[in-house]
């Protein structure tokens, strides 16, 4: 809600403070007093072009500060914009700030800190309406029509499920994009593993066969010489070939002769003997040892080269994937995890895929339900509208809200019959307020409506059925009696003061039946000061206020009557205010 505007320096304006209020602020003065200005220093510090043209002659630049409280019923998104932009949300007042300069760039601010000019036109259509010569309404922008429809229908909780469907479904999408992305590189990399997997597995090698295998090569590549040695070795222990080659064995037993002789001589000699005979039983022993051993060895050349050829394809695999049989298996066992996890994403984007499909399935039933739940409103905002304008003596403006889905690929959201249609965070619906001010004439967009009186009372009577709705604060009406007079002009008083019963509304008129409705009334007069007009603005007491009317009422001709026909006329507006108990403001 505006609580404060200070304008400094502004075409006829020197310095103005107006404190505002809730409820319906009501300002009035003579053409050309300047009433304008004060609108037009709002649309300026939002929404309008700032020129150097506006700044007082004179002077070198203009100020206008727009003072915004901020309270438990502050929109949302008013907060989480704040928030986003590092500006504390939590305060009890925001200060939008503009100065034109006669020469130079303008500034902009939110609380003494600079800004862009769109943060500062971004946070005013959160907070603020102004019809007036330019169209700024909220109501022009077609995307807020479905926010409008939603709170009106109590259906927000239903479409912020449906947002957060689509919030988890554009995440599982993500996955399966990544996915598709990776697929090529994926297969490339799994036959690559199965390849070199396939390798080890077909190679079946163990622990410890390279050295195993490394000693029969050896073997195998030294075979004669081996066999050559183990006969002379064989022959050394226990051949002889003649008696001048004795072996070993011969030797040993011809020790123990003489010993066994020269035991018959000494007995003490005898263990001599029997150790000597022990000596003749190992060596004869190890001489036949040795002989079978020369007699198995292996000479196969074939033998040789599936050895040989074993060997090489462990070096190979060595080289490959490892600098020992250890390391090549412990690779091996990486390979067969890797795989499994490859096979796990295989599996998991199919998961992803029959999750998308349910999702959507859900989808699609939650968006049919929210919008036959916005349909059944639409009507009834329809009916509301026209009961409004009906009262506002516009019967021949008719008021649409058009909704309508968009069919869509395969990737649309299944609503039966096998028809898909489009969607967003909103649901599947597309929605715009449409009208038609004129009999016969289409209906058409609003924004589309040219900005006159007549389209300021089209936009109080949506206005009014949206009272509970719309979470705009504040509202400003500036042509909205035109063309109106009399009862009408009543009427509209009625009709901004229900609807400043949940929201700030401020309206200048020149219609007393329309100026008597106000919870705050205002005057703005222009006084000749040192050869120089400057525009002032009061809020009128009781009596003040009553002087006004009777001013209004009589062509700016007071008189006792007039201000008994002002005072008639307050009357009646206290006793149907009354009537209908509801005279807080919010």
């Amino acid at each position: 809600m505006l609580t404060e505007l200070r304008v400094n320096s502004l075409g006829i304006i020197d310095n103005l403070i107006w404190e505002p209020g809730p409820g319906l602020n009501i300002i009035t003065g003579e053409t050309g007093s300047g009433k304008s200005l004060i609108i037009d220093a709002i649309e300026a510090l939002f929404f309008g072009e700032a020129s150097e043209s506006m700044v007082r002659h004179g002077c070198s630049k203009a100020l206008v500060e727009g003072y915004f409280s901020l309270d438990e019923n502050t929109p949302k998104p008013l907060k989480d914009l704040l928030y986003d932009k590092n500006f504390d949300a939590e305060e009890e007042t925001i200060i939008a700030s503009l100065e034109i300069k006669k020469k130079g760039r303008n500034y902009y601010r939110i609380n003494g800190n600079p800004v862009a000019k769109s943060l500062l036109e971004h946070i005013g259509r959160l907070i603020i309406d102004v019809h007036a010569q330019s169209q700024h309404l909220s109501l022009f922008n077609k995307h807020n029509h479905i926010d409008l429809l939603d709170a009106y229908a109590g259906t927000s909780n239903m479409r912020l499920e449906f947002a957060t469907r689509l919030s988890e479904l554009q995440n599982l999408e993500q996955r399966k994009s990544e996915r598709e992305k990776q697929t090529e590189e994926f297969y490339k990399k799994r036959d690559f593993l199965n390849f070199q997997l396939n390798e080890l597995t077909a190679a079946s090698i163990k622990p410890g066969e390279d050295v195993q295998l490394e000693s029969e090569r050896q073997k195998l590549a030294s075979a004669e010489e081996i066999k050559a040695l183990a006969l002379e070795l064989y022959e050394m222990l226990r051949g002889g070939s003649s008696e001048n080659d004795l072996s070993a064995f011969d030797r040993i037993n011809e020790a123990w002769v003489t010993a066994r002789r020269l035991a018959s001589f000494d007995e003490e000699v005898a263990q001599l003997m029997n150790d000597i005979e022990e000596i003749k039983d190992r060596l004869d022993v190890l001489g036949y040892s040795v002989r079978r051993y020369g007699e198995n060895i292996e000479t196969s050349q074939n033998r040789l080269a599936d050895v040989q050829e074993r060997l090489d394809l462990i070096n190979d695999l060595k080289r490959k994937y490892g600098k020992s049989i250890d390391s090549i298996l412990a690779y091996k066992d990486e390979l067969e995890r890797e795989i499994e996890e490859l096979n796990c994403f295989e599996t998991d984007r199919e998961l992803i895929e029959e999750k998308i499909k349910e999702l959507k399935q859900e989808m699609g039933s939650i968006g049919i339900k929210l919008s036959e739940s916005r349909k059944i409103a639409a009507k009834q905002l329809e009916d509301a509208v026209a009961l409004e304008l009906e009262e506002l003596n516009m019967p021949q403006v008719v008021f649409k809200v058009g909704i309508k889905q968009e069919e869509a690929d395969v990737n649309g959201l299944p609503v039966g019959k096998g028809t898909k249609t489009g969607y967003n965070r909103n649901g599947i619906d597309q929605l715009e307020f449409a009208a038609s001010t004129n009999p016969g004439e289409p209906v058409e967009p609003i924004r589309n409506i040219a900005s006159t009186g007549e389209l300021s009372r089209f936009t109080l009577a949506i206005k009014n059925a949206l009272s509970h709705a719309d979470r705009t604060s504040t509202l400003i009406f500036d042509e909205i009696d035109i063309g109106v007079g009399g009862r009408s002009g009543e009427v509209l008083g009625r009709k901004l003061w229900s609807l400043a019963r949940h929201h700030q509304v401020i309206c200048i008129t020149h219609l007393p039946q329309l100026a008597v409705y106000a919870d705050r009334h205002f005057k703005v007069t222009k006084i000749d000061s040192g050869g120089r007009n400057t525009s002032f603005i009061n809020q009128l007491s009781e009596e003040s206020r009553l002087e006004e009317l009777a001013i209004m009422l009589s062509s700016n001709k007071y008189s006792e009557k007039a201000r008994q026909a002002a005072k008639d006329l307050a009357d009646r507006t206290v006793e149907w205010k009354n009537s209908l108990q509801q005279w807080p403001t919010t």
